[in-house]
C-alpha cells in the first residue's frame, strides 16, 4: 500500500489522503460521494473501471493481479 499512496501523492497531490488510498486498497468499489476522487485516480492508472449493470467497481487492478499470481511481486508505477 506504501507505494500506491507514494504514487498517488506525487499524481494528485490536491486530492491525496491517507484514508483516500486506504479505503482503495480495502474495498474495490465506492458510491457516487467518491466518484470523483475515484475517476481521478483511474486516470493516473491506479484503478480500473469496471461497469457492472447500473454500478461502477473502481478495481486496484495491482492487488487483484497479487491475489492471482503465484509470487508476490509488486510492479512498480511509471512516473
Amino acid at each position: 500500500m506504501g507505494h500506491t499512496a507514494n504514487f498517488v501523492r506525487d499524481k494528485l497531490p490536491s486530492k491525496y489522503s491517507h484514508e483516500l488510498v486506504e479505503q482503495v486498497v480495502k474495498q474495490p468499489y465506492q458510491r457516487q460521494t467518491a466518484s470523483t476522487y475515484l475517476t481521478q485516480i483511474r486516470d493516473i492508472v491506479v484503478l480500473r473501471e469496471i461497469k457492472v449493470g447500473r454500478e461502477k467497481l473502481f478495481i486496484h487492478h495491482k492487488l487483484t493481479q497479487l491475489f492471482t499470481q503465484d509470487s508476490d511481486e509488486f510492479k512498480h508505477y511509471n512516473k
